[in-house]
């Protein structure tokens, strides 16, 4: 793990990280068209979209055919289930994009998961002037405070401010 992600670790550790599958694919009409899939097994829905969430890149466009997905210019991310994906290329081409998205799609139809996992917390957050994509969630020390844990985070504009929600589910 700390080889593959280069320092990123202690974040997947403490979000519940069970293991780590990889597998390279090369283009075999141009050896420098490649790209590599990274699957987070994450143990479940809450701890993939932790990370996903706090590994989202600023600027980044969103990957509309699935629920929590996101593409920078030569990687695409997303949240299956229990699993964190990445799909990273070589470099920005629209045949290793196109190749990236179809790879997307098959992880997805291929990787079996509870059809009926999901995040019950972003129900809580009201639609009106919400930001899109906003969604956050601090699995630990949320805005730096140890004990602030499992905080569901959501931005909205409001006339000119804007204005960050969090909701954390407590137990008292």
């Amino acid at each position: 793990l700390y080889e593959k992600i280069d320092g990123k670790a202690p974040l997947y550790l403490e979000a519940g990280f069970k293991g780590l599958s990889t597998q390279r694919f090369v283009s075999t009409s141009d050896p420098n068209l490649w790209m590599e899939l990274y699957i987070y097994d994450m143990g479940n829905i809450r701890n993939g979209f932790g990370v996903y969430s706090e590994q989202r890149r600023e600027g980044s466009e969103n990957f509309s055919p699935m629920q929590f997905a996101y593409k920078t210019g030569n990687a695409l991310y997303f949240v299956h289930g229990k699993y964190y994906i990445e799909i990273i290329g070589a470099s920005e081409s629209s045949e290793l994009s196109k190749a990236i998205e179809e790879v997307a799609k098959k992880a997805e139809a291929n990787l079996a998961i509870d059809p009926n996992t999901g995040i019950a917390e972003l129900a809580f957050f009201p639609q009106e002037n919400l930001v899109a994509d906003s969604f956050k969630l601090y699995l630990v020390n949320a805005f730096g405070f140890e004990k602030l844990t499992n905080i569901f985070t959501a931005r909205y504009k409001v006339g000119n401010e804007a204005v960050t929600a969090f909701i954390g589910k407590r137990t008292d």
